[in-house]
Formats: C-alpha cells, structure tokens, sequence
C-alpha cells in the first residue's frame, strides 16, 4: 500500500457504508414511488398512492396535496392523508399562508414550533385591537391540522411550471430531517409528472366525450330532419294524388312544372302589379269599386257572396267564398 494513501479508521467506514446505505435505499423509494404513482392515469389514484407512500417510507401522517389552478390563481385540495376532515376541494389562494407562500415562490418552505408563532400573533391581534379601531384582517383557515407545531410544503415543479403543492404537518416541533427534503423534492415532482399527465388525459377524456356528445345531437337532427322531410313528401305526393283528380293531365304537369303562374290577391295595389307583370292575378273585390278589378285582362275578379257588384262601402272581406275562389282558378287554367 502507497504509504500516502490515508487509512480510513472504522468510524469513517462505518459513516460511509452508512451514506451509501441511505443512498441506496433513497434509489428503492423512487423507484417504487415512481413505478406504483404511474401505474394510473386517473388523478385521484396517483395523488392518494403519493401520501399513502409517504407514510409508508417517512412517517408522515398528515398529509396534503393540492392542484394549482392557474386561470384563477387558487390551489384546490386533491386529497388528503390522516386528517379527521378530509377537506377534498377546499382552496387556497396563491400567497396565503404557507402553502399558497410556496406556490407563489416556488421555493420550499420549512416551519417550526407553530405553536409559539401563534400564540405570539394572538396576542399581538388582541394588543392590535384594544389599541385600535382597525382590525387585523383573519387569514384564511388552510385545510389541514389546527394545532400543528411544524410543516413542510414543497411545490411540485414540472420543470419551471407549478403543478400544485405538497405539504406535510405534524403536531411534534422539529420532527423532519433535512437530510429527507431533497428526496422528498424529488418524489414531489415524480407526482408533478404523474399528476400533470393524469390531468392532460382527463382533459382529452372530457373533450372526446363532449365531442361524441355533439356527434349524436347531429346525427338526432339529421334524423329528425329526415323524418321531417319523409313526412312533408308524403303529405305532398297524397295532395299531388288529390289534385290530379280535379284536372287534366296537361294542366295538372303545368301546374307542378312551374310553368303556371296565378296570384291571388286583395283589392289593392298587389294585384296591380302583378297583373302588370302577367300574371294572371285572382283580385278579391271587398270594399273596393268593381271597375278596379277589371284594369287588365290579367285580372279576374271575386266579388263577396250575395253581392252584385261592390263599392267602398261594401265590407265584404268576411264574405269572399273560397269556393268561388277555387272556381275561379279552375276556369282561369281551363
């Protein structure tokens, strides 16, 4: 042996066997972290495994994870570990408290001895209120224990984006290692990873279904519109059928051809018109001098039953037989 070469004491050894050991077994979590936490798309699921895992391997009791919702600035509570109030959809806001502190940072932020931080600020709120007549504003009550002496909570990266937050408490001071806080990083973003895909997926889920949903809503109004359509040609083909009886076959093709043009129309200036653009025009007489009705060749008259001729004073809209009308056409297409 190279007399430079130092000789490592058994103490040293130990210290080493002991970092290569906690590396090792820090090697196992994540893989066993990262293996069961992927193993699922469904978001729920992954964050559940997350804090049951993290009981399992660190202890942690009490536990929360929380989704960030970006558009509002609001981070929602996904699920929770060893809380009597499970608190699922509660929300905090981005810079309020600790977590939302953390969110806002995304840095990790370590309290300890709670307790005595509370009690220091009841007292200066009390103090605040005797003095003044301004009140010190309530923070809002985050989900979690009420009597914690310490937490942790870490943000949960994808890279430079924030997924949500990881937060542990605890009602004993001082209890996490910090030797723990960069594996503890490194799981909170294995999730960030887990939980991101889970929730691109949902989304694409929920777009599909909403498509297949419009799919349908056409294709019921394609077939609606279909019935519809059968049942218009239907009733045409049965008035066609109808029809073909009262007249011959040469008028009763002018007439479905287009080629037959009669306007029916009251005694006013619309049957003017249109018998001046040749249309045979059938010109209902009701209060108006029968010379009116008879300006064109194009124009055929009716005038109110039980009359002989009509004036403005005739009133006889209400009197017009549509039979007279019918009879009318037919002598007009004969």
């Amino acid at each position: 042996m190279d007399k430079d070469t130092p000789v490592l004491d058994q103490v040293q050894l130990d210290k080493l066997n002991q970092k290569l050991e906690r590396k090792t077994k820090e090697v196992e979590i994540i893989q066993q972290v990262s293996s069961q936490i992927n193993a699922t798309l469904n978001l729920q699921n992954i964050a559940n495994t997350m804090l049951e895992l993290m009981d399992e391997f660190f202890g942690f009791k009490h536990t929360m994870i929380l989704l960030l919702e970006e558009k509002e600035q609001i981070l929602n509570v996904l699920a929770t570990h060893g809380y009597e109030d499970q608190g699922i959809g509660a929300k905090v806001k981005v810079g309020m408290g600790v977590i939302g502190m953390v969110a806002k940072r995304r840095k990790l932020m370590r309290m300890a001895n709670l307790g005595a931080q509370r009690a220091y600020m009841q007292a200066v709120k009390q103090q605040v209120n005797q003095t003044t007549t301004t009140k010190i504003q309530e923070e809002e009550v985050l989900p979690g224990l009420q009597d914690v002496e310490s937490q942790v909570a870490i943000p949960m990266m994808l890279e430079e984006k924030l997924v949500g937050v990881f937060s542990v408490e605890s009602r004993e001071i001082n209890i996490f290692d910090k030797d723990d806080e960069l594996l503890i990083g490194i799981l909170a973003n294995q999730a960030a990873i887990a939980l991101q895909h889970a929730r691109l997926f949902q989304r694409e889920q929920q777009r599909l279904h909403e498509l297949n949903e419009a799919h349908k809503e056409l294709a019921d109004l394609n077939s609606n519109l279909e019935q519809k359509v059968e049942e218009r040609t239907a009733e045409l083909m049965e008035l066609s059928a109808k029809l073909s009886r009262y007249f011959s076959p040469q008028v009763y093709d002018s007439i479905f051809s287009g080629k037959l043009d009669v306007s029916i129309c009251n005694d006013s200036s619309f049957s003017h018109l249109s018998s001046a653009l040749g249309i045979k025009t059938i010109t209902l007489m009701a209060d108006t001098p029968l010379i009116y009705g008879n300006y064109s060749s194009k124009m055929f008259p009716v005038i109110p039953d039980g009359e002989n001729t009509v004036t403005h004073n005739t009133l006889g809209k209400d009197k017009i037989d549509p039979q007279k009308i019918f009879q009318k056409f037919l002598e007009i297409i004969a």
